[in-house]
């Protein structure tokens, strides 16, 4: 009778078991589906915020980031995170193999935090960063720079798991790692063209033409439902973070724990756009929702640490802080001049680093204004920068080697025009899509000839040669020209080089209209061919970049880049060979011209070699001025 009942009992405790293994795995995959969600979200604020130009752009950044995040995370990352080792990093299943079937579910979840840093990324270093880096970094994030720092602090034996870290949700091992790794990626990829100027008073400040030409948010509704969106991904980011979320491990309702989490993320991020929000307001006279927003996120992501252990007052004051933190991080990262599109640093990391030492301050088990005790904070802070020092420490190095690469950053012809036509071939909107088009049909009559003095469509705009007394109207110049090229004044009797470096002369010769033998230049790299890539950052028209920079101010000074000229006398050319700038340089704020003369007509067109400006009395024919007008139409 008594063994029959002990197997009876046990066979109970089984099935209990089982079926709250099973009602655990349902409510997981529940919580995980609501948080892939906030993947959206991400998609929709970044797309919102940036140029109509690139929004294709940042939505297959975003996609590729739970793609590749996927297999990356499966390959390697996993198991670095959760598979059996010591204090540091895990020994054991990589490719799941060896995971129990009830894991598959914890396996879902971990993977959407994986992904979630590693978007991050691409808000803050958006509209100038090239695919092809973006794609290094998302596989070395998901596969190993999120994964060691999980282990470190959600794994049973982590060295901060051990030391009693509170990371609820990731305000550290998410939110500040991602951000560090941003911050990282803009410093080093520098700000957008002309992004910032100085004022009177030699500060950096946002430059207000720019931003209404090239930079400003394309879209706010999109972005106002993309908050919408991360909003609810919040509430499964967080509630989802309890490990056993509707069953305790003693077979207890814990229910009301999920509840409060809930609760808790909803007051911080709704406390977290009132500073924001009134700040600008009492400074600008203007209710911003662009600020307001951020400030809410910013309260949410500040709340993950805690949010399991603190009260609803708490949560709603670290919200609170949060939204501060984040203003004053974005004014601080403007005065440095470092150019964060979306707000992807202040929001994440600035936020994400108030709430992980907030979490040693409220609580009543371990708090400073509770227990009187600086322990758990003195544990939160140094688990902290070990974070942030990892995800620098293997982000910054990352970078540099695909920036030294030639691979970090498209060139600025393409970021000033917008990467979705040209990259992509694609574009947001109809409109646009018509233009991609266009560029496609244009490709295939890429070699274009033209005489001097004569006048040719090509890209959709006209490309006219300047003709000065002794050039040789003869001289036929084959170029691949894509987009369209306002070339400056032939000097010396037709010798280009004297005053545009176009490219390295061909050697070829070929019979020109006056039945001359005549050089051909080459330019290569304005729109290179599949073997031409890397020509592009030192071979472009140089006459076009000091064209535009003169004329319209739209560039400071790019990373690496310096004015220079082919012939002693006025600079005339970029050069784009190696990060050489110094810092003022790649803030994009110094536009240093050779020999302190401007070599620049007041119209932005070239000047001759003696200094002065090319054409009549300095000003443009009505030919040139229809060539600006259009190219004007092009960059927009």
């Amino acid at each position: 009778m008594t063994t029959n009942t002990t197997e009876y009992l046990l066979g109970k405790i089984d099935d209990l078991t089982a079926t709250m293994e099973t009602k655990i795995a349902e409510d997981r995959y529940v919580s995980d589906t609501i948080f892939l969600i906030l993947m959206g979200g991400f998609a929709f604020v970044e797309g919102g915020l940036l140029s109509s130009k690139n929004i294709v752009n940042i939505l297959v950044k975003n996609f590729l980031d739970a793609a590749v995040g996927a297999i990356s995370y499966w390959l390697v990352g996993y198991g670095l995170a959760f598979g059996d080792g010591g204090p540091f990093i895990g020994e054991n299943r990589f490719i799941l193999i060896g995971m129990p079937d009830n894991e598959y579910a914890f396996f879902f979840f971990q993977y959407t935090f994986a992904a979630t840093s590693g978007t991050i990324v691409s808000g803050a270093i958006a509209e100038r960063a090239d695919l092809r880096a973006y794609l290094f970094y998302s596989v070395a994030l998901a596969a190993f720079v999120y994964p060691v720092a999980t282990h470190w602090i959600w794994w049973e034996g982590g060295w901060l798991y051990d030391r009693g870290f509170i990371d609820f949700a990731g305000s550290a091992v998410v939110h500040s790692l991602g951000g560090s790794a941003a911050l990282c990626g803009s410093l080093i990829l520098g700000p957008r063209l002309n992004r910032f100027v100085r004022d009177e008073r030699g500060r950096i400040i946002h430059n207000p033409e720019s931003i209404r030409k090239y930079h400003a948010p394309h879209s706010i509704p999109f972005f106002v439902l993309g908050a919408f969106i991360l909003w609810v991904g919040f509430l499964g980011f967080n509630g989802g973070s309890n490990i056993v979320i509707s069953t305790g491990d003693d077979g207890t309702d814990n229910g009301a724990a999920v509840s409060k989490v809930i609760a808790n993320t909803i007051l911080s991020g709704s406390a977290g756009c009132l500073f924001p929000m009134f700040f600008e307001y009492a400074t600008t006279r203007r209710w911003s929702i662009v600020a307001t927003i951020s400030g809410t996120v910013a309260g949410m992501a500040a709340v993950c640490s805690a949010v399991g252990s603190v009260d609803p007052w708490e949560a709603l004051v670290i919200g609170m802080v949060g939204g501060g933190v984040n203003m004053g991080v974005s004014k601080l990262l403007v005065r440095l001049g470092i150019d964060d599109p979306v707000d992807a640093i202040p929001i994440h990391l600035g936020g994400g680093a108030w709430g992980c030492l907030a979490a040693g301050l409220f609580g009543e088990e371990a708090g400073l204004f509770w227990t009187g005790s600086f322990e758990q904070l003195g544990v939160q802070t140094y688990g902290l920068l070990a974070v942030v020092a990892w995800a620098a420490g293997l982000a910054g190095p990352l970078f540099l080697g695909l920036y030294y690469a030639g691979i970090f950053r498209v060139d600025p012809l393409y970021e000033l025009a917008g990467q979705d036509i040209h990259k992509h071939s694609e574009a947001g909107y109809l409109g646009l899509q018509a233009g991609a088009n266009k560029e496609e049909e244009n490709k295939k009559q890429r070699r274009q000839s033209w005489w001097g003095g004569n006048r040719r469509s090509i890209g959709g705009a006209s490309l006219v040669p300047d003709m000065v007394p002794g050039a040789n109207p003869g001289r036929q110049v084959s170029m691949a020209l894509e987009p369209p090229v306002h070339v400056g004044s032939l000097q010396g009797g037709g010798d280009m080089s004297s005053v545009v470096e176009v490219g390295k002369p061909s050697g070829d010769l070929e019979e020109g209209p006056n039945g001359g033998k005549e050089s051909v230049m080459e330019a290569e790299g304005v729109i290179p061919d599949e073997a031409g890539e890397e020509n592009m950052r030192s071979e472009l028209p140089d006459a076009y970049y000091a064209h535009l920079r003169n004329r319209d101010n739209l560039y400071g000074t790019a990373p690496g880049c310096r004015l220079t000229g082919p012939t002693e006398g006025p600079a005339t050319h970029w050069d784009f060979r190696g990060p050489k700038a110094t810092k003022a340089k790649k803030i994009g704020l110094d536009m240093p011209v050779v020999g302190g003369a401007d070599g620049m007509s007041s119209m932005g067109r070239p000047s001759g070699t003696d200094g002065r400006p090319s054409g009549t009395q300095g000003r443009p024919s009505g030919v040139q001025q229809e060539v600006r007008e259009r190219e004007r139409e092009f960059i927009h």
